[in-house]
Parts: structure tokens; C-alpha cells; sequence
């Protein structure tokens, strides 16, 4: 089996500590991992009014264009328009693009927008939404545990809880500046759908890959956060690519 290089982008107010459990099994295995920090997330201090889609996608393309070789880019919710930007700007350092539970928008789409689109209207994702400024939301603690991993350890739960930081929301309505063809690069994007998950639901992930074409489906039965639910299923999908 190749030894590859993963770079493993993390979600709304998520870190690179997410990915903890799937970056040691895919280590074990032999294989080089790098979950970095995006702006305003995780231990990254970068102050909120600061935080775009623009400074997400520049400190993954700094990430990407490190390594020594080219590597397979793996986005999990928000995480899929941050891969999506990041594969149009160095596409010759990025092997393959998966989209775990992820946003994965065609050129001129938004996050926000998505959101509004009809089979997104079951997400529990807005009932437990807390703004506390124009520029900043939260996520209510008493629903984390419905909206991201209804069916992890009560433990997973709290540590999931105890790492969540508040998200800054100007990228989730800055539109994709993404190739208009949506067959470009189809043939490097895969898609790990989750149907059970109550923050993207399957609804609206079955919607964005048939109109974003990708090479292959694979589905989890997990909620929205398959890395805490289920990491070695999710492992053995990354390293079947």
C-alpha cells in the first residue's frame, strides 16, 4: 500500500483536534497526517473580524503546499468549501478530494445559502444556534449532543463539548469561487454521506453530489461527526481511495 499524505480540515467550531482518532489510526498505518488549525479555531488565535473564507483557504494551501508530494484533501462540513477553494488555487498538490458530511458547493454558492434550500430545512443545526454578536455564533451545549454526534460516548459528547470554540460567520456567506464546469475535477472528489446526521442532512448531501459530480459514494450510517462515531470505518474509506 502507498504511504500518502492526508491533510484533514476540521468543520465549524471544531479544531484539528477532531480528527485526534483518525489521525492516529491513519499514522499507525504508516501514513502522514497534518489536521491544522483554521483561523479562529482550535488553539489558532487569529482574532474573529479577521477570520474569511479567504484566510481559511491561504492557511490550507500553506499546509498543502509543504508537504512532499501531492495530497489527498479531506474537508468535513464547512471544511468541503474550504478543499473546494483550496484544490482551485494549487490543484496540481491536491491527488484527491473527500467530502466527509461536507458543503460541497458549485461556483457562485454560498454556505448560508445551501442552509435555505429546502431539504436542509430537518438540520437541528439553527434550533440550537446562538448568536452572540453579528459576527460570531455558538452552538448551544445543551443540543451539541443532538446536532453533531447524537450517537457518540457520553464522554466523546463532553469532550466535543469541553474543545468547541465560537465560529465566525463571514465565510459561511461568501459565495465559492470555484470552476463553473461542475465536471471539473470530478474525478478526484469522493463523498462520505451520512444519514444519520442532524446538521447536514442526508437530504441535502444526496443533492449537492448528484449536481457536483464525484467518483464514488461511500455511506456511513453515523451522525454528523463519523470521525468521533465511527473513525476506523471512516479510515478504511480514506485509504481505499
Amino acid at each position: 500500500m502507498s504511504k500518502e499524505i492526508y491533510v484533514l480540515v476540521h468543520g465549524a467550531w471544531l479544531g484539528g483536534w477532531c480528527w485526534d482518532r483518525v489521525s492516529d489510526l491513519l499514522s499507525a498505518a504508516g501514513h502522514t497526517v497534518v489536521a491544522p488549525d483554521l483561523p479562529g479555531s482550535g488553539a489558532d488565535q487569529t482574532p474573529i473580524d479577521q477570520v474569511t473564507l479567504q484566510s481559511y483557504t491561504d492557511t490550507v494551501v500553506k499546509t498543502v503546499q509543504a508537504q512532499g508530494q501531492p495530497v489527498i484533501l479531506v474537508g468535513h462540513s464547512m471544511g468541503g468549501i474550504v478543499i473546494s477553494q483550496v484544490n482551485e488555487v494549487v490543484p496540481d498538490r491536491v491527488r484527491a478530494m473527500v467530502y466527509v458530511s461536507a458543503y460541497l458547493l458549485q461556483a457562485g454558492e454560498s454556505l448560508y445559502g445551501k442552509t435555505q434550500e429546502p431539504e436542509h430545512a430537518s438540520s437541528k443545526l439553527f434550533a440550537n444556534w446562538v448568536q452572540t454578536s453579528p459576527e460570531v455564533a455558538s452552538i448551544n451545549p445543551g443540543g451539541v449532543k443532538e446536532v453533531f454526534c447524537a450517537d457518540c460516548s457520553d464522554a466523546e459528547v463532553a469532550r466535543i463539548k469541553a474543545k468547541m470554540r465560537p465560529q465566525a460567520i463571514a465565510p459561511f456567506g461568501t459565495p465559492l469561487t470555484v470552476s463553473p464546469d461542475v465536471n471539473q475535477y470530478a474525478e478526484k472528489r469522493f463523498y462520505i454521506e451520512t444519514t444519520e446526521d442532524q446538521t447536514v442532512p442526508n437530504a441535502i448531501q444526496q443533492k449537492m453530489y448528484t449536481a457536483m459530480p464525484v467518483k464514488a459514494v461511500m455511506t456511513m450510517a453515523t451522525s454528523h461527526s463519523p470521525f468521533a462515531a465511527n473513525p476506523q470505518q471512516l479510515v478504511e474509506f480514506l485509504t481505499a481511495l
